[in-house]
């Protein structure tokens, strides 16, 4: 759901994080066996056809089980990994487990499922398997990506918190820490409505934050402290960088002339864990409203095993774990004005 020049404009980002220092900066590497293909990488493909028209894949349990969002009922529902509906979970409105927005949305280890709701600042918690509404988690800032540590507290990501963009909540909605400031505040408004960056858990020794501006990966364990810094030796298309926001732009327009700067650049905007040892990050390629997907495939000792692979069918990556990645091919719209059923495309990571 989202970093670089040299190493100097590195430490010039990270003024959340004064204990910094050049020893925990790992520069990325090629390793021996790199991958020009998507289909060398990914060689295991399965394609899925959910029947279910104008609707929006949300988030998978541990049994493959669906949630999906249904544009026309405004609804989110469960469907078995053979597609059958299993059952309506919540709907839109402004009763007791109904929601405006629902984003984002996320599984624990148990499969309990937690709906963010956007507009209200609330996390509602549908305990497994049954899924019924059983109380909701109130909190004083917008989310943009979420993840839970292992006591159960809520690691938040958003550009519109100002001045800290990552916070931990416990159960009760308390701020138990808050970190990252932005050194380009124009920026990060901007951005904020476009592309907004991620993070991404590593089950059990903490989450990577990717930021949109330029390409550096954060690895923080679940306390907030820093643990170190994924950089690119040099910047180059897909380890991109982005200058500061333009002094005579306005961060809350949009014109022709915000496109034409905001599409030189590619993007990082979202990073997902697999196998717990690799990271993905997927990057933008912006065309105004629209755009092009490509990763980067890393491991934790920073080689990089692909760089700058599109993303098959037109499409954006949706959900990631352990050897799989899920992509959803872009929406057409029919003469009619229908959306298509939404398809999935499922692959399994070839590395070992």
């Amino acid at each position: 759901s989202r970093i670089l020049l040299i190493f100097s404009f590195v430490l010039i980002s990270i003024e959340c994080s004064p204990k910094y220092k050049e020893k925990n900066v790992i520069y990325f590497e090629d390793s021996a066996k790199s991958f020009s293909k998507w289909d060398e990488l990914f060689k295991e493909h399965e394609k899925i056809e959910l029947n279910f028209p104008l609707s929006y894949f949300l988030t998978l349990n541990s049994k493959g089980d669906y949630f999906l969002y249904s544009r026309k009922e405004e609804k989110i529902f469960q469907v078995d990994r053979k597609g059958n509906f299993v059952r309506v979970i919540a709907k839109k409105g402004e009763g007791p487990g109904e929601f405006q927005i629902a984003w984002p949305v996320l599984c624990d280890k148990d499969d309990n499922l937690y709906i963010h709701d956007l507009p209200k600042r609330s996390i509602k918690f549908y305990p497994s398997p049954d899924y019924r509404y059983f109380k909701e988690f109130r909190l004083k800032s917008h989310i943009a990506d979420i993840i839970l540590d292992r006591e159960g507290n809520f690691i938040t990501f958003s550009l519109y918190n100002t001045p800290y963009i990552l916070k931990k909540y416990n159960r009760n909605g308390k701020i138990l820490k808050e970190t990252y400031k932005c050194k380009d505040e124009t920026l990060r408004a901007f951005m904020a409505r476009f592309n907004v960056g991620g993070i991404g858990d590593l089950k059990g020794k903490g989450f990577l934050l990717v930021y949109p501006d330029k390409y550096s990966v954060y690895f923080y364990n679940y306390n907030l402290d820093m643990q170190r810094v994924y950089s690119p030796k040099k910047f180059s298309k897909f380890y991109p960088f982005t200058p500061d926001f333009p002094a005579n732009f306005s961060p809350y327009e949009f014109s022709s002339e915000h496109s034409n700067w905001w599409d030189k650049f590619l993007h990082p905007c979202d990073i997902y864990s697999l196998k717990d040892k690799y990271f993905m990050v997927v990057l933008l390629e912006s065309r105004g409203f629209e755009g092009k997907y490509y990763i980067n495939l890393h491991d934790l000792n920073g080689l990089t095993y692909a760089r700058g692979l599109e993303v098959p069918y037109n499409g954006r990556i949706v959900f990631a774990k352990g050897d799989y990645v899920y992509v959803s091919e872009e929406e057409t719209i029919e003469i009619k004005e229908e959306m298509n059923s939404l398809k999935l495309h499922k692959y399994k990571l070839y590395l070992r």
